[in-house]
């Protein structure tokens, strides 16, 4: 018996943590929609100042959110791997990116439409509340990360950096 693509992009999906909560029939709402989106390495997802219309969820490969900064230089604000979500914010508010996301590595990504999303949200309200846990942590860890960075000498935040990528392999999704 042949497996369908939506059946494939539903077990993609609860491989997420986040749509793992959402249980199967809005998976299989979600699976409908989802795109798979093959990135080459080094590709551009989301520039900075982009409004996007779809949130990313990471089934395969790496995507960093990054931020040039004014010297030149590039703020590398988190890297992202499987099971990870971006682009969240997009659900709530409109607002121009405040980051690029780029593959750094090819990557398979799917994407959901912000808008399709938010009929989700209409249909079923428990759901947003359920992704608003999801978006305080990821804002929490994205603030320490912050805070080390500017308050920390260089080997001090390598260190962080490699505890942290031992304690969770791939860092937490960043709004």
């Amino acid at each position: 018996m042949a497996v369908s693509g939506a059946e494939v992009r539903v077990k993609q999906l609860d491989k997420i943590r986040l749509f793992r909560q959402f249980g199967q029939e809005i998976l299989s709402e979600l699976a409908k929609v989802a795109v798979l989106r093959r990135v080459p390495k080094n590709k551009i997802v989301t520039h900075l100042g982009d409004i996007p219309s779809y949130i990313y969820s990471i089934i395969q490969g790496k995507i960093r959110l990054s931020a040039p900064l004014s010297d030149g230089r590039e703020f590398i604000f988190s890297d992202l791997g499987p099971g990870d979500t971006f682009d969240l914010t997009r659900l709530f508010i409109t607002r121009g990116s405040n980051m690029n996301a780029a593959s750094v590595v090819g990557s398979d990504l799917l994407q959901i439409e912000v808008a399709f999303m938010a009929r989700v949200f209409d249909k079923h309200p428990d759901l947003a509340l359920k992704v608003i846990p999801y978006l305080c942590e990821a804002t929490h860890d994205a603030q320490e990360r912050v805070i080390h960075s500017a308050a920390s000498a260089l080997s001090t935040r390598l260190a962080s950096t490699l505890l942290r990528l031992t304690e969770r392999p791939h860092s937490m999704a960043t709004v």
